[in-house]
């Protein structure tokens, strides 16, 4: 039987499939484990580092194939422990995604890069994390391995994880993992965690803990579809009024709304927060608190757009004509100034100040009329409101 059935199980990328490769007399040696007949070409003065039409050296086939003799005979007659095949990866990454932890030690222990780049900038560590290996994850970092390290994309072992294994979460999350780094998406590990409901493996016992910014996983939880991690951190006796750097508190989060990333459903999606809203509300939320640009929860949806959250809003008793910003704004002046027509009729229907100034003297209309949002201009004439104030 093919060799890949060898000792730990199936190797050669778990299937064997069979392709016009153009390799040379060493491959096929390498490939049928003949010591023998590796040492009589490597005498010879064949070319121990020549690779196959896919990149392949004799060592990385011996890797893949979970030989181990044949890999320390060719590292020991010198071959390239960090040479890279065409998709860039070294005989470490294949090792670390197959789980072969004697082989790792001996490669790293003869010079091979722990933390080497295939392509898309992927490292062992991405390759462990990808194959669900805890215990190669946790044997990659003693050796040094950046626990942080970002491919392309953007995205850390922690990433991929997350969608994987628990137990990869477990590890990672143990040795420093950062839950908060962002990919090029925007989209974090703790996000994704949210989103695919493992976020209890992944929350740190302090939910207090944060980000650069000042972000904490109760602002990240308030800001997500699920509301069940919210839920299960209120239960816990978190802050539901801690304020990141920019002075944003976790209903600040859940009041946002936009073109935000789905992470499961892989397409962008509008985003609405109410079951968040309330569940911040009825633990304790400060309704009326403005972050350092003097936005309240209530001047946010409105500059958003995030309609049903400004409805969560009014129905939990927010002032619907609270100033707020560097202008001395309502909320109607936030949403004509947005052309978010849709909050414009919202707050005229719950009667707030159609003909309110901010500290420009400028009304809801003129913001309106000024950023050529027409049918905002339209419905507020139609309303009554006057083209000019006294």
């Amino acid at each position: 039987m093919n060799r890949a059935f060898k000792k730990k199980g199936i190797y050669k990328r778990q299937v064997k499939i069979i392709k016009p490769k153009k390799v040379t007399a060493l491959h096929h040696a390498a490939e049928c484990g003949d010591l023998n007949k590796i040492m009589q070409l490597l005498c010879r003065g064949v070319d121990i580092n020549a690779q196959d039409r896919f990149g392949d050296t004799a060592l990385h086939e011996t890797v893949e194939y979970g030989d181990f003799e044949c890999v320390q005979l060719l590292v020991r007659e010198g071959a390239d422990v960090n040479k890279k095949r065409k998709d860039g990866a070294t005989a470490l990454h294949l090792a670390a995604s197959l789980g072969l932890q004697d082989f790792v030690t001996f490669l790293f222990e003869n010079g091979a890069d722990v933390n080497a780049k295939a392509d898309g900038d992927l490292t062992p560590m991405h390759f462990a994390a990808s194959k669900s290996q805890p215990q190669m994850i946790r044997l990659l970092f003693t050796y040094g391995a950046i626990v942080n390290a970002v491919s392309v994309t953007g995205r850390t072992a922690l990433h991929i994880a997350v969608s994987k294994s628990d137990d990869c979460i477990n590890v990672l999350a143990d040795i420093g993992a950062n839950i908060f780094v962002k990919d090029v998406l925007g989209i974090s590990p703790l996000e994704v965690a949210i989103e695919l409901d493992v976020f209890k493996t992944l929350l740190p016992q302090n939910f207090n803990f944060c980000s650069a910014d000042g972000t904490t996983p109760v602002h990240i939880a308030s800001q997500c579809m699920n509301h069940l991690c919210l839920e299960y951190m209120i239960d816990k006796g978190c802050d539901v009024n801690i304020e990141n750097k920019s002075g944003d508190t976790p209903l600040h989060f859940a009041c946002l709304s936009g073109n935000c990333y789905n992470h499961i459903m892989q397409h962008p999606f509008q985003r609405t927060q109410s079951p968040n809203i309330e569940l911040l509300i009825k633990a304790g939320a400060d309704k009326q608190k403005k972050n350092k640009m003097g936005l309240a929860p209530v001047h946010v949806c409105a500059k958003n757009g995030s309609l049903l959250s400004l409805d969560c809003l009014e129905k939990f008793g927010c002032d619907m004509n609270l100033r707020g910003g560097d202008k001395n704004s309502t909320p109607l002046h936030f949403a004509a100034e947005s052309g978010h027509l849709d909050c414009i009729e919202f707050l005229i229907r719950n009667g707030v100040d159609k003909e309110v100034i901010d500290s420009e003297n400028c009304t809801a209309l003129m913001l309106a009329a000024k950023n050529c949002h027409f049918e905002c201009v339209k419905f507020l004439l139609e309303r009554g409101v006057p083209l000019w104030t006294i």
